[in-house]
């Protein structure tokens, strides 16, 4: 391909320089004006100089994608501990969704695991921030969705359910501190979802609605915990409202 260019340049200014120089011999002719025409041998050195090539852009060192999963089956939810060494995901695998645990340490060789394997779906992690615990939606006692919590420093722990059955739950989350599960929850016969959140301190776990005004689902706490994010069903809202950690009007 190049020597072809070439081939197709040299051409092209050998024609060039003969009309210059067919057009300089015509104008250098008696009582003509004198022209600053470049001599052929310059036109033809100007025709094959070398293209220049365009400055690649510079590149910024800030939101750089880099892929850090390789998985055969496709990746549904993920969830990142705060500092950023640890990642939750679930990935489709033989009909159901698995729930597998990865190091983000570059320092550390270790390869993902499988956890909470069950013949059932595991939907929406989400990682303590201490990276000690998991939550996470499971459907084996109820197709709805339950909430479990694991213990990822015991190698033999399992899962615990923290809802039952008369609830449909969904998309849980920790407080910055570790010590409250939000999720969204649907009662039996209710129309409406509402953000709850549930005490994991303590063996009396309790659950308080959070109020919302309204349909709320896919809760997300601000790092420091006096904001809480949710997504509403109602006609004519934004996608996304803002309310206090402990409920309120929402804005």
């Amino acid at each position: 391909m190049n020597a072809r260019r070439t081939a197709q340049r040299l051409v092209a200014a050998a024609l060039l320089a003969g009309l210059l120089a067919a057009g300089s011999a015509v104008l250098a002719a008696p009582g003509a004006p004198a022209q600053n025409t470049p001599p052929p041998s310059a036109i033809l050195a100007q025709a094959l100089r070398t293209e220049g090539k365009r400055q690649a852009p510079l590149k910024l060192g800030v939101n750089i994608p880099r892929q850090v999963s390789f998985e055969a089956g496709p990746v549904q939810h993920i969830d990142v501990t705060p500092d950023g060494t640890w990642l939750a995901y679930t990935r489709i695998s033989g009909g159901y969704s698995e729930l597998w645990l990865r190091s983000l340490d570059e320092a550390l060789t270790l390869l993902p695991r499988r956890i909470a394997p069950a013949l059932a779906d595991r939907l929406s992690p989400a990682l303590s921030p201490d990276g000690k615990r998991i939550a996470f939606i499971g459907t084996e006692d109820d197709v709805k969705g339950d909430v479990y919590l694991l213990d990822l420093t015991q190698a033999e722990a399992t899962p615990a359910k923290l809802t039952g059955r008369d609830t449909e739950d969904g998309s849980p989350c920790f407080s910055p501190d570790g010590r409250t599960l939000y999720f969204d929850q649907r009662a039996q016969g209710a129309a409406e979802r509402k953000i709850v959140a549930l005490s994991l301190g303590g063996s009396q776990r309790a659950v308080r609605v959070v109020e919302t005004g309204g349909d709320a689902s896919t809760p997300a706490i601000s790092p420091d915990g006096t904001t809480l994010a949710f997504v509403p069903s109602r006609p004519g809202l934004p996608a996304v409202l803002l309310v206090g950690g402990h409920g309120g009007t929402a804005r």
